[in-house]
């Protein structure tokens, strides 16, 4: 896809609600929205395979493979210690003249897609499987096959909200945040500022007190009230008889502090969002 002459952007200004654009116009900080945000750590094994496989395709991959579009989906579903990554993959037409040149490269990208896996996998005891471009159907001559190497062009523009979450992941049996974070401004927002933070805390916490249970971070806002401030603050130490174990109160603790720390500096978490520090989808 080339952004120059490919893409054509409007950008439109209106005015906000008052009440809302009253936000801005204390000397705090205030939430414009009733809303919460959501971060885990440390990431399981599918998890990361389903991120690092994506980041892989449409990184070092792609300098290998140039067929490969930017438009990837990675789905992996685990079930005992079976793990199945499905991947679609829109492929570019101008690299691709013929369909047994098509095949090849899905054959190609298998390869490799499967070798970094196994490189991500290491010594986890898991059965990897993988599956690219299902919906193709060679016989009847029906290909993933795209002029820009996105869907996009066909109509399949998807919206704010569907995609990822600032983790990069969309995790439904993990804990989720229905707020997207792209689309929204860095200082009031709180479907974007929440959910960073929360992760960010989650991590640190896995990092600095823990990294022996599953830490899980939500956080609620409540419309004109300090963004500092949350409703609730909610950190969980998710461990096998945890109650019954003697670290748990000093975990707690710290946590804690870390938890206030941020809250303290909310400031320096839109300040990474709008360096480009932390990642938002």
């Amino acid at each position: 896809l080339d952004v120059d002459s490919d893409i054509i952007l409007d950008a439109k200004l209106g005015m906000g609600s008052d009440d809302l654009t009253g936000v801005y116009k204390t000397s705090g900080v205030l939430a414009n929205d009733t809303s919460f945000g959501v971060g885990y750590a440390p990431y399981s094994i599918t998890d990361r395979l389903t991120l690092e496989t994506e980041e892989y395709i449409n990184g070092v991959m792609k300098k290998k493979l140039p067929e490969t579009g930017q438009d990837v989906k990675v789905m992996c579903s685990r079930v005992d210690d079976k793990i199945t990554m499905t991947i679609a993959c829109a492929m570019v037409d101008k690299y691709i003249p013929d369909p047994s040149h098509y095949r090849s490269a899905i054959e190609q990208m298998y390869d490799l897609v499967t070798d970094n896996a196994l490189k991500i996998i290491g010594d986890e005891n898991v059965d990897y499987k993988l599956e690219i471009n299902t919906g193709d159907n060679y016989d009847n001559g029906v290909y993933y096959l795209t002029c820009t190497g996105l869907s996009q062009e066909m109509g399949d523009d998807g919206s704010v909200g569907r995609g990822n979450r600032c983790n990069g992941l969309i995790t439904p049996y993990r804990p989720m945040s229905m707020e997207a974070t792209s689309g929204k401004n860095p200082i009031t927002h709180i479907g974007k500022i929440y959910n960073v933070m929360s992760k960010i805390i989650a991590e640190e916490v896995a990092q600095k007190v823990t990294n022996e249970a599953e830490i899980r971070v939500r956080l609620l806002s409540q419309i004109g009230k300090p963004v500092s401030q949350p409703l609730n603050a909610s950190i969980q130490i998710v461990l096998p008889d945890a109650e019954k174990d003697p670290h748990l109160a000093g975990w707690r603790s710290d946590a804690e502090s870390i938890a206030e720390y941020w809250l303290d500096n909310v400031d320096k978490v839109s300040d990474m969002i709008i360096d480009g520090k932390v990642r938002t989808f």
